[in-house]
């Protein structure tokens, strides 16, 4: 039988990604006053009283204590995380399957009813939330409800004089049953459509060699105030340009870097998915030989 959460339980993954951004991440469960406000949340929109933010505070965290830890040689996290590789959950530059991600996060004791937050930066990418910003957008599309990113980092929380520790927690493995969603996700059909509005969230050096037509160039450096999401009054000033009553498509070359922007239009109420360029021009490249062999 896997242990179970008090309220004031927390459940820590920290995930480090491999060779393509040695991300490290952390996926942490909020004790119940963190989710005050709670429920007149709707995904990535904040209440009128101000009592839902998906950026979670380091003082709304709790603790927990678990029975075995295993050591981790390199990197300090907060105490009590729980460990994995990030490339775990990948198939190349894509995310595995709905099941086997599930799998993963069962046989590491996560359950779909944990309150969990996200922490961590991709170090070799230069910092900044967009490695806990795709595991975000990963859970939210799983389903999974009750999930925030840390507004912080490890280093904020050990200058809080907060534990951290070069150790981390084991958990019984538990069933992690998923509500998949597609919701957030773009498609080339529906990209093509020109329902929604699609922001091209990649350099303005990439984004004059060649976007998505119609695009608009709102790169993911500019949602940022150093390696962190901007303040809302900011962010809506960077999405000034949108229509606020219209969906939004988010994109990069692979969708990584985009979920920063698909992150940010979510905190400030848009409709958004995340989608990539490879898919743009896959899917062209197929329209254009289909169109070639007709002729």
């Amino acid at each position: 039988m896997r242990h179970e959460n008090s309220v004031n339980d927390m459940v820590l993954l920290k995930v480090k990604m491999g060779i393509v951004c040695g991300a490290f991440l952390a996926i942490i469960a909020l004790s119940q006053s963190a989710y005050a406000g709670a429920e007149c949340a709707s995904l990535g929109g904040a209440c009128d009283d101000g009592g839902w933010d998906p950026l979670a505070k380091l003082d709304e965290i709790g603790t927990g204590k678990y029975d075995q830890d295993v050591s981790e040689s390199s990197k300090e996290h907060i105490s009590g995380s729980l460990a994995i590789p990030y490339q775990e959950f990948m198939e190349g530059d894509s995310l595995k399957s709905v099941p086997e991600i599930a799998e993963i996060l069962g046989n590491i004791g996560i359950s779909q009813d944990d309150f969990l937050v996200i922490y961590g930066q991709c170090l070799p990418c230069g910092g900044g939330p967009s490695a806990s910003a795709y595991v975000y957008w990963m859970m939210k599309s799983l389903g999974h409800k009750n999930v925030r990113i840390l507004n912080g980092y490890v280093q904020d929380w050990k200058d809080k004089g907060l534990p951290v520790s070069s150790s981390t927690t084991v958990r019984p493995a538990a069933e992690y049953t998923p509500q998949f969603t597609d919701r957030l996700i773009g498609n080339y059909e529906y990209v093509k459509s020109s329902q929604p509005q699609v922001v091209d969230a990649r350099t303005v050096q990439e984004y004059g060699s060649g976007s998505i037509p119609g695009a608009i160039s709102i790169p993911y450096e500019s949602v940022l105030d150093g390696d962190r999401i901007r303040n809302v009054n900011d962010l809506e000033k960077r999405f000034s340009i949108l229509n606020k009553e219209q969906p939004v498509v988010a994109y990069t070359n692979t969708g990584f870097k985009g979920s920063v922007v698909w992150l940010a239009l979510e905190i400030i109420g848009y409709d958004a998915r995340l989608y990539s360029y490879q898919d743009w021009m896959a899917n062209q490249l197929t329209e254009q030989k289909s169109s070639d062999t007709q002729e």
